[in-house]
């Protein structure tokens, strides 16, 4: 695979079957399902491929709220659906990550 100058891939895998039957997935609103796709990019661009880290500050609740772009109200409810339902994941040490992108 073509690598960029960063010496990694310039795309992640994207599972249309795991993304269309997760069950967590489909009980997400669309917008949370939103929010969870640009999270994902990020969390590919991560000097730690699969967590959210930008810049390289580790992202908490606050610095995911900003980097969706969404109203604190709006967040609160989207926010709650990724983590309630376990599609954002948290570690021992806080970093927020996903699961499937960590373990490919």
């Amino acid at each position: 695979m073509k690598k960029n100058s960063r010496k990694r891939a310039p795309a992640f895998q994207f599972y249309a079957a795991d993304w269309l039957t997760d069950t967590s997935l489909r009980l997400a609103s669309p917008e949370t399902r939103g929010v969870w796709i640009d999270l994902l990019c990020h969390a590919f661009l991560s000097p730690e491929p699969g967590f959210l880290i930008v810049a390289g500050q580790i992202l908490d609740k606050k610095g995911i709220r900003k980097l969706s772009g969404l109203t604190p109200k709006k967040f609160e409810k989207v926010f709650n659906e990724l983590t309630n339902l376990g599609i954002l994941k948290q570690d021992e040490s806080g970093r927020y990550f996903s699961k499937r992108m960590v373990e490919d």
